[in-house]
């Protein structure tokens, strides 16, 4: 646990502790929602994973990523690199979780994201 009591997760594989993000925490590819947003599910200084619903995958098809919490942004135009995209069984909605590692974070960005992850996370899933 961290001095905040949120327990905390971490893998061999990942150099950073992933958090359990709140309800409202989406990410999407164009300014204003121009295509659906998708749902952040954890993130730390290092990447985020996300759900979306789609039969296809988004594997290298994403550049970059604009991140929000209820519909405001924080940080635009996070560069990004597809890391993993798996299919969820959820049903008769084909919903996927895709996972992306952030390239090289302009300080402003930084700061914005550090902020992101203290107000809008909780506690990891493990």
């Amino acid at each position: 646990m961290n001095a905040n009591g949120m327990k905390l997760h971490t893998s061999e594989r990942r150099n950073h502790i992933r958090y359990q993000t709140q309800e409202r925490a989406m990410a999407a590819s164009g300014p204003n929602f121009q295509e659906l947003p998708y749902h952040i599910v954890d993130i730390s200084m290092g990447g985020l994973a996300f759900h979306y619903v789609s039969e296809k995958t988004l594997a290298n098809k994403l550049e970059l990523l604009n991140i929000y919490f209820d519909d405001e942004l924080y940080i635009d135009d996070v560069s990004i690199k597809s890391v993993a995209d798996h299919k969820m069984d959820n049903g008769s909605v084909p919903t996927r979780r895709h996972c992306v590692s952030f390239g090289k974070l302009k300080p402003t960005q930084a700061t914005r994201l550090e902020y992101y992850i203290r107000n809008f996370s909780g506690e990891t899933k493990s």
